[in-house]
């Protein structure tokens, strides 16, 4: 399997890792996002890191549009962006640890 855009592999386990564009890094007072994806499977991190580049695609769409928005906006919106991975890490627990009559196919 080929190299996963946007990611990186530390310990063995896979990181997201996402400029920021350059005319949002001082409103997000940031130049990237990153964050554990919580997996050592290539194709777990594969998905997330996809989910989490449309999510960050929102994020910066949303910040390119809304000049009037305070700093406390803008935290609760990458919070909400980083609050992303922990949902789909735990809905991927969930899904692992139900019996298999019960998953949709």
């Amino acid at each position: 399997m080929g190299g996963i855009l946007n990611t990186v592999r530390r310990g063995g386990v896979y990181h997201f890792r996402r400029a920021v564009p350059v005319g949002l890094r001082v409103r997000l007072a940031r130049s990237e996002l990153t964050c554990s994806l919580h997996t050592h499977q290539a194709g777990e991190a594969r998905v997330l890191s996809r989910c989490l580049y449309l999510r960050s695609e929102e994020l910066f769409a949303v910040l390119e549009n809304a000049s009037m928005l305070s700093d406390e906006d803008i935290a609760a919106l990458v919070k909400d962006f980083y609050t992303t991975i922990l949902a789909q890490d735990d809905n991927r627990r969930l899904m692992a640890d139900m019996p298999d009559r019960f998953r949709k196919e």
